[in-house]
């Protein structure tokens, strides 16, 4: 788990290590680029998409995306539940907190074997998929050749919330935003001596 001060902006915008930024890009310009093509095709043969549609889509996939970090975040909040499930009282006797830290450790089994039901991160993906690559032909009579760079902000967005929901479907191992475990490993060991040699 990467430690940060909520308070430094900078710091935690220019950061890339734990960030999704990088996992982005790739997308993001692609959308960009169709930017740059939804703009031409404006320029030069006033093509373009009734932005109705996105209007719609944009509703219901905004509310995906919410349900989608509300549903991971449940879990990541349920994963550091589990962890702090003993407390010192629990520890003075070694046979509940056996049975509790095993507790624990199914709760946590079970966080990492339920997966996010394939069909719903298809449809998420087909969805913002779908609203960002299309979105350039929307917005480029009125944005002209600055569609490029506002598909590319889009797409960053849209895809950095799904990105985060992927990240944090996973709270347990070595990447920079899984939660720290070997430190919780550690202060358990350590509360755990200090009351078995007192």
């Amino acid at each position: 788990m990467i430690d940060y001060d909520g308070r430094n902006w900078l710091d935690i915008v220019t950061r890339v290590r734990g960030s999704v930024l990088p996992r982005l890009l790739p997308r993001a310009l692609f959308g960009g680029a169709l930017g740059g093509v939804a703009a031409w095709a404006w320029d030069h043969h006033q093509l373009r998409v009734a932005p109705i549609a996105h209007t719609m889509i944009g509703v219901a996939l905004g509310l995906l995306l919410v349900f989608r970090t509300n549903a991971e975040l449940t879990r990541t909040i349920d994963a550091l539940r589990k962890q702090g499930v003993i407390t010192e009282t629990q520890q003075l006797v070694m046979d509940q907190n056996l049975g509790v830290m095993t507790d624990a450790l199914t709760g946590c089994e079970r966080i990492l074997r339920t997966p996010v039901p394939f069909a719903y991160a298809q449809h998420i993906k087909l969805f913002v998929i779908l609203f960002c690559y299309t979105a350039p032909f929307t917005m480029s009579d009125a944005m002209g050749w600055y569609t490029p760079l506002a598909a590319t902000l889009l797409c960053i967005a849209l895809f950095g919330v799904d990105e985060i929901g992927v990240e944090i479907e996973d709270p347990f191992g070595r990447d920079p935003n899984d939660l720290p475990l070997d430190a919780m490993a550690d202060l358990l060991e350590k509360t755990t001596i200090a009351v078995v040699s007192a």
